[in-house]
């Protein structure tokens, strides 16, 4: 007479399972082994017996055991896509690189910017100069300005010149629009407020002996109005944050 030591374990399983009282802590730890559990039974090996404990607890945790079933039919679904035998080169030649003259004019973008700057403690100052303008790119609106002013003739943008300050931008508006008077707005990004916190910064404006004060409003804008075309290559800016 031969014993059926299979029907034997499946009676041993079934009893741990009705008798057990479901841990809800281990839901965590089987979870955390679905994957190996998974990589084991799709390879062929004895799942159960590599891993009893979670075996076990799938056996009696209902959600546990939903869980295993949608990861299990996503895996084994993936193991059947047909895989590529090569994986071709990404194209980049789309790509536009730049010319030595563009780069040697970048450099000289960058050279001039920094010179630009100066700061004392929490005082940043911008003066612009010739060289700084003739190699300044074309004006673009990197930031957005409060009012529908005309396209500016010129913009300067600063990015991270100081702990305080994000950025910086400069940009001069003709105005009135066919005058040789200019509007300079200054706009100031801080890390550590935003609007409509941005009020109240100091902003001086220096023009050759002549020194104008403003503050920023909520949108860290200052305007400066009435300035020669003139003065446009030597003035200077300071922002104390």
């Amino acid at each position: 007479m031969t014993t059926d030591h299979r029907g034997d374990e499946h009676l041993r399983r079934l009893a741990v399972v009705l008798t057990d009282a479901i841990d809800t802590a281990d839901c965590q730890r089987c979870l955390d082994q679905i994957e190996f559990y998974i990589d084991h039974q799709l390879a062929g090996r004895d799942y159960r017996r590599l891993l009893p404990a979670s075996a076990q607890h799938l056996d009696q945790c209902v959600r546990c055991a939903e869980d295993y079933a949608m990861v299990y039919e996503l895996r084994r679904n993936e193991a059947a896509l047909p895989q590529p035998t090569t994986i071709p080169a990404a194209r980049l030649d789309f790509l536009r690189r730049p010319t030595q003259a563009q780069g040697a004019e970048r450099l000289d973008q960058h050279s001039a910017l920094r010179a630009a700057l100066s700061t004392d403690g929490a005082r940043l100052t911008v003066t612009l100069s010739p060289a700084l303008l003739a190699a300044l790119p074309a004006p673009t609106q990197a930031m957005a300005l409060r009012s529908s002013a005309a396209p500016p003739l010129l913009t300067i943008a600063f990015e991270q010149p100081t702990a305080q300050i994000a950025t910086l931008q400069l940009s001069a508006h003709r105005h009135p629009p066919a005058s040789d008077l200019f509007l300079l707005r200054v706009q100031v990004e801080l890390y550590d407020r935003a609007w409509p916190e941005l009020a109240g910064i100091a902003v001086h404006l220096i023009l050759g002996q002549e020194q104008r004060d403003a503050a920023t409003d909520a949108w860290g804008e200052a305007v400066f109005s009435a300035i020669p075309q003139s003065c446009l290559a030597d003035l200077s800016v300071t922002v104390e944050a």
